[in-house]
Parts: C-alpha cells; sequence; structure tokens
C-alpha cells in the first residue's frame, strides 16, 4: 500500500483495477484490493467488479473519465458540520433552458425507413397531450426516436422528461442518447441516471448483502453517523455531474471520488434535471408520492416513457402483492424481542399457529385439474374468523382480544419502535400492512394460501391500473413502447390509459425481411398431456439437427429450467459437429449469466446457448454483431397453471368483455416472452439469422392474433432443410 495523494492514480497500474483508499493513522493510503490481496472485506465498487473480484471493464468510458479527473484528499473535502442537515433544505428546480427555433435535436445523420413516422407521432402526441403507445421492433431507434423529440419538447414548455425502465442495460444507452442529444442542441440541460441504492454503494459491505439487511445496514450507518459517504457534503459531485451526462456507473465513481454517497448525489441532481433515467418504481409504486416530493415534480409538467412496457402490468401486481409468512412473522418477532414486548410477542406467535391451521384445511380438488393442490382461496372472514376464534381460546393469557384490537397495538408498537431506535419498522409495519388490508372489501381481489414449502397466505391486488391509471391521468403526456407491445389495445386496457387519449401505433422493422427465415417446427411440443421421455430426445435431436445446419453462435431458449434440464443430455448426444453446448444453470446470479454471454462476445463462434423465456438471456442481452446466427423456442412459456392464473383470467373477463379474459392475463403475456426471444437474433440492418418456433402450437390459428404484422412465422415438415437452404442462399 501507498500514501494517498491528490493525483494517485484512480486504476491499478498491474490488473487496471479501481483502487481504494482507507485512513491508516489519520492518513489516506491507497491500495488495490487484487494485487494487494487485501481479501473480501477490501472488493471494490459493488458496480465494478465481478464475482469473486477483479475488474469488471466493461464500463470501459467510465474509467476513462474517472482517470481523467484529479483526486482530492478526503480531509479536504467538505464536511457536514454537526449542527447543519445532511442535505441542502432547497434543491433548486431544473434552469430555465431556451433551444433556438427550428432546431432538430435529432443526433444522427439519417433517419432510418420507418422511424420518421416515430418522431412524427411522438412529437404529435407531446404537443397534443396523448399517449402514445408503440410497438417498436428492434432497430428503430426507439430510445433516440422518444428522446430526441422530447427533450426538444420540454425545454420548450417548461416539463421534464422522465424515461422508466427496468433494465439497468437500456440505462446505458438511454445516457449515451441524451449525450449525442446535447452535443447537437448545445444545450446544457442537465440528465440524472438513478437506479437502487444497493447498486450504487460504494461500501465493500454492500456486495454480498441481501436487499433487506442492506437497508438496516445504511440507516444504522446514517443514524449513527458512521458513514463518510453519507456525511460528506455532495456540492463538488453535484457540480461535476451537471457539466455532462454521465452513466449511473460513472456517476458512482465521481461520487466515490469525492467521498460522497452516490444515490444521495443521484437524487439531488434528479431534483435539477431536465431529463431523469429510473426504474418503474419512481412512478409506479408506493415511493411515487415520496420521489415527487424529493424530486419536486408535478405530474402535470412530466412527459413520461416507458420502456419496454410489456413488463409493467407484473411489475405492478407483483408491488401490490401483500404476504404473511413466516419471514414477515419472524422480522415482527424479532421487533417485538428489541421492544421487549412479550404480550405483543404472543400473539404474533398465535398468527403463525393460525396460518398452520389454514393450511390444513383440504381444498376442493378436480382430478382433471393439475391445480389447487398446494394451494386454495380463502374468503376475507375465514382468516379474520379464525384469528379471533385463536385469541378467544387464551383470552385469559392475552392483553389482545380480537383482530381488530392486533391491528391497533401493532401501530402503536410501530411508534414505539421508530421513537426508541430512531429507525423505520419493517416487520412490524410489514404485519400492519398486511392485517389492515386485509379486511379491505373491492373489486379484483384474490385471497390464496400456498401451503408450500411453508404456509404462505398473499392478498393480491389482481388490476394494476389500480396504480397506472392516476399517474397516466395526470401526466402532461407519455410514450409507452416495447418491441412485443402487440396487441397494444390490450396494454392500453390493462394500464387504465384513457382511450380518448391514447393512440395505438405499429411500426415495421427497418431491417430487410430477407435476412430474417421464421419456422414453425410441428414435430414437436412441450404441451403438458404430450411430454415424456421419447418427446425430450425428439426435441434434443431436432434441436442439434437445427444447431448443426447454422453456421455460427445458436441460441435455445425453453420455457422452463426444468424442460431444459431434461432436453440438455439429448441435445449433448446428438451433437457430432463439435458444436459447444453452453448453458444457463438454475440460480446463476447476475455475473454468471454476463460471462455466458461474454464468451460468444470474445470469439466463441460455433456454441449452442440454453437458456429460458422470460430470462436475462432471453430479454435483458443485446447480441450485437449478428452474434447469434439463429434462435430456436422450445416451447410456449405459458404460465404455470394456478389460482392466481385464474383469479386474473375470471377478472379480465369481467372487466373487459367476455373472450378477452385469456387473451389479455394468459395468451398475450406468453407470446410476450416469446416475441422477446426471438428478437435476439436479429440486431442490426446487416444481420442475417434463422428462428425456429420448436412447438406444433405456433401454428394454431387461435394464437394468430398474437404476433404482429412482420412476424409471420411460416410451418414447415423441413425444417433443418429450410434452414441449410437458407444459408446456401446468401
Amino acid at each position: 500500500m501507498a500514501e494517498a495523494s491528490p493525483g494517485h492514480a484512480v486504476f491499478c497500474p498491474r490488473c487496471r483495477g479501481l483502487m481504494q483508499r482507507r485512513i491508516v493513522r489519520g492518513k489516506p493510503v491507497a491500495y488495490c484490493a487484487t494485487c494487494d490481496g487485501k481479501g473480501s472485506d477490501s472488493q471494490p465498487l459493488a458496480w465494478f467488479t465481478k464475482k469473486g473480484g477483479g475488474p469488471d471493464r466493461s464500463a470501459e468510458a467510465a474509467r476513462v473519465a474517472a482517470q481523467a479527473r484529479p483526486q482530492v484528499h478526503a480531509s479536504a473535502k467538505p464536511r457536514v458540520a454537526a449542527d447543519e442537515p445532511r442535505r441542502a433544505r432547497d434543491v433548486p428546480p431544473p434552469a430555465k433552458l431556451e433551444v433556438a427555433p427550428g432546431t432538430d435535436l435529432f443526433p444522427f445523420g439519417e433517419v432510418r425507413e420507418g422511424q420518421r413516422q416515430f418522431l412524427a407521432d411522438v412529437a404529435t402526441a407531446v404537443k397534443e397531450g396523448r399517449h402514445l403507445l408503440a410497438h417498436a421492433p428492434t432497430g428503430l431507434g426507439k430510445t433516440v426516436s422518444t428522446l430526441a423529440p422530447m427533450v426538444k419538447l420540454a425545454l420548450e414548455s417548461q416539463k421534464r422528461v422522465f424515461f422508466l425502465t427496468s433494465k439497468q442495460s437500456q440505462h446505458k444507452i438511454a445516457v449515451d442518447t441524451l449525450k449525442a442529444i446535447r452535443q447537437k442542441a448545445g444545450v446544457p440541460f442537465v440528465v440524472a441516471d438513478v437506479i437502487g441504492k444497493q447498486d450504487m454503494c460504494p461500501r465493500p459491505e454492500a456486495r454480498d448483502m441481501f436487499p433487506k439487511r442492506f437497508a438496516e445496514f445504511c440507516r444504522r450507518e446514517q443514524v449513527t453517523k458512521s458513514c463518510q459517504y453519507w456525511e460528506t457534503a455532495n456540492t463538488g459531485a453535484l457540480r461535476l455531474l451537471k457539466q455532462r451526462p454521465h452513466h449511473v456507473e460513472e456517476l458512482t465513481i465521481v461520487c466515490t471520488e469525492e467521498t460522497t454517497c452516490p444515490h444521495q448525489a443521484a437524487l439531488d441532481l434528479a431534483a435539477q434535471a431536465h431529463v431523469v433515467v429510473c426504474d418503474y418504481n419512481y412512478f409506479f409504486s408506493d415511493l411515487r408520492a415520496q420521489m415527487q416530493e424529493r424530486l419536486k415534480v408535478d405530474l402535470a409538467d412530466v412527459l413520461l416513457v416507458v420502456d419496454e412496457a410489456h413488463n409493467l402490468p407484473d411489475r405492478i401486481r407483483d408491488h401490490l402483492t401483500l404476504e404473511l409468512n413466516d419471514y414477515v412473522l419472524d422480522d415482527a418477532l424479532d421487533e417485538c424481542n428489541d421492544l421487549d414486548d412479550v404480550a405483543l410477542g404472543k400473539h404474533v406467535e398465535i398468527l403463525r399457529l393460525v396460518l398452520a391451521s389454514l393450511a390444513d384445511v383440504e381444498p376442493p380438488s378436480d382430478p382433471e385439474e393439475r391445480i389447487q393442490r398446494s394451494e386454495r382461496y380463502v374468503p376475507r372472514e375465514e382468516f379474520a374468523d379464525a384469528v379471533n376464534e385463536a385469541f378467544g381460546k387464551k383470552r385469559s393469557t392475552l392483553t389482545v382480544k380480537d383482530y381488530d384490537g392486533l391491528v391497533d397495538d401493532l401501530a402503536e408498537a410501530i411508534g414505539a419502535y421508530e421513537q426508541r431506535f430512531k429507525d423505520d419498522s419493517r416487520g412490524l409495519a410489514a404485519l400492519h400492512e398486511f392485517l389492515a388490508n386485509w379486511r379491505n372489501e373491492r373489486r379484483g381481489l384474490a385471497r390464496i394460501l400456498q401451503k408450500e414449502p411453508t404456509p404462505s397466505l398473499a392478498y393480491k391486488i389482481l388490476d394494476p391500473a389500480v396504480l397506472a391509471k392516476p399517474v397516466f391521468d395526470a401526466v402532461h403526456a407519455s410514450v409507452v413502447m416495447s418491441g412485443t407491445l402487440h396487441p397494444m389495445e390490450m396494454t392500453r386496457d390493462v394500464l387504465g390509459l384513457a382511450p380518448e387519449r391514447s393512440t395505438c401505433r405499429e411500426y415495421a422493422s427497418p431491417f430487410p425481411r430477407e435476412n430474417r427465415l421464421v419456422l414453425v417446427d410441428s414435430s414437436v411440443t412441450t404441451g403438458y398431456k404430450d411430454r415424456s421421455p421419447q418427446m425430450w430426445r425428439d426435441v434434443g435431436a431436432r434441436l442439434a439437427e437445427i444447431a448443426e445446419a447454422t453456421p455460427g453462435n445458436v441460441a435455445a431458449f425453453f420455457p422452463s429450467y426444468s424442460i431444459l434440464e431434461q432436453v440438455r443430455p439429448h441435445v449433448e448426444a446428438a451433437l457430432d459437429t463439435g458444436k459447444e453446448v453452453v448453458a444457463e444453470e438454475r440460480g446463476a446470479d447476475k455475473a454468471e449469466k454476463e460471462a455466458l454471454v461474454n464468451r460468444l462476445r470474445r470469439g466463441v463462434t460455433n456454441a449452442l446457448l440454453l437458456g429460458v423465456q422470460g430470462g436475462s438471456l432471453s430479454e435483458g442481452y443485446d447480441y450485437e454483431d449478428n452474434l447469434l446466427k439463429g434462435v430456436v423456442i422450445v416451447g410456449l412459456p405459458f404460465a404455470q397453471p394456478s389460482l392466481e392464473v385464474e383469479a386474473l383470467i375470471a377478472y379480465y373477463e369481467k372487466k373487459f368483455g367476455p373472450g378477452l379474459g385469456r387473451p389479455y392475463a394468459y395468451v398475450h403475456p406468453t407470446f410476450h416472452r416469446v416475441l422477446q426471444a426471438a428478437g435476439r437474433c436479429i440486431r442490426g440492418p446487416t444481420d442475417r439469422g434463422v428462428i425456429v418456433l420448436m412447438d406444433k402450437r405456433f401454428g394454431w390459428g387461435s394464437y394468430r392474433s398474437s404476433y404482429p404484422a412482420d412476424f409471420n412465422p411460416r410451418p414447415t415438415d423441413d425444417p433443418v432443410g429450410e434452414v441449410r437452404r437458407f444459408w446456401r442462399s446468401r
């Protein structure tokens, strides 16, 4: 280790890993976590390291930017005085900027085919205060076609653009686009890129914590003033961040060098930003009110972009689900112990017994059904009555006599916990939220008990419009887009967008049609009734034939890990041309999946990649430069039959009309996953590739409405021969 100086290198000169600093005897000392062998407690930034340590070289721009910036001693950086607030009480709003009349902010020299209409439609939606729902295939340039006109009109009308995406990879694309737009405009508009606090945390301890543990750790460090990043003012970092748009990884490096909290700096920057790139939950969760205040947002002044919008309904439904299970009860019991509240702890333990007794009730069964064996509906009053009955049996030893009394006592305990520990309650608050909401009566609810692996009672709000509709009604205009938004009317209806204020547009792919072959192989299926060892052998043999007929890398995406694992040995046995099998393992983390894709990017040219539909390999990665010559979709990834699916179908049937329940709740979402996976093949105008839908059901007429106009799979009895002829024809 060496004493750090104001100009010491940001990265290790030997391994190029991010240098760390530690205060030793009052002086900042620089060290490399890899070369100096400090072990896991000295790992670099979570964002910039791979599993097992070592530098992640994927953010080269961030490295160059950080390396060019001089460092400052921690002792020379402004600290927050003990009697001063950590953050400025009044963060200024975005500065008023002007764009010269007639300025075109589209940053590229050529507008692609179909892109001009998209640009015009976005501009019209913003000017008229409408919602544009756009099915925009890969290659159309969705991001730039949306942001260029939106930023221009936002600056002209003193509005703000919020670009929402669930993918961190899309953050970089959006910020790169904004960099190009800002350079073209010559106007210094401010951009903020924000992701989750833990992913931005520079503390090495944050790397391996579960999210809940990290939240507790972060709050404790703030309360005890033990985090130097939290305690250091972010004025200097904000000054640097306003000079140009920064990806979140660049922002994290800037703030780490300034020894200030990256997440807090990003939020302070967002409050002053003209454009903010962030996750769905900033608008579509119970964080919305808090973030509106924090970012000083008036929804009437918001131009909203929802990217990959086919994911939004499920994200909202997941957020609106409340559960009562052993984890919630254990957390609540821990907080009771912290408060030394033995009496309340007894009530929590009784709830555990009530859950177990509900699980002992056998649900009605139907021999033709594959569901309802380990789950059942629980009527609203059944659970409350069971709680009251259990309390009544132990009335002499309890301080609370009934369900409502427990809800009241939990509210008091939450207040006592937060006053005593100066910290938010988690366990008691989660238990209170569940019990308080359970008694609510409203349409579109499903109350379901899962018996395995341990009893869990869920309160599910089925309608995402509960959260989405108020947002879309309030914002000035929005673009709701995806490469798999077909049919757009379904997304409009499910999210609650007003039809009279919405425009639906389906744009054609700008890539040459002759560059893509799309086939249906009807010789096999993964349908439940047809599954057998022989079927898996047939699927494996056919997949191997198609992979061998394709000169280059092929990806095959399965409905589930279970099917992948059953087919894989038959594929490996049938391959005889040396094609390497690279498989996504069940439970693989982000770093392991990234490693699989990087093997292809680093020169593997004859591999068969096996993954699952709906996963990050089939939706989250961009296989650029024709990295994949073929994609095989093995089977339809229908959701497992469950009471939740059943309830959602029934609810949509009532809400949207006869015949729409199953398509909206079950069929179209399944084909969104299929189309996302199929879209991994052709990523550029000169790419060529084959897409094989390997299941006879893909050819059924009842599913034709799930395909967009530019995706027209053709059934064939000879998929292998057609694949060979396609590649010979180039």
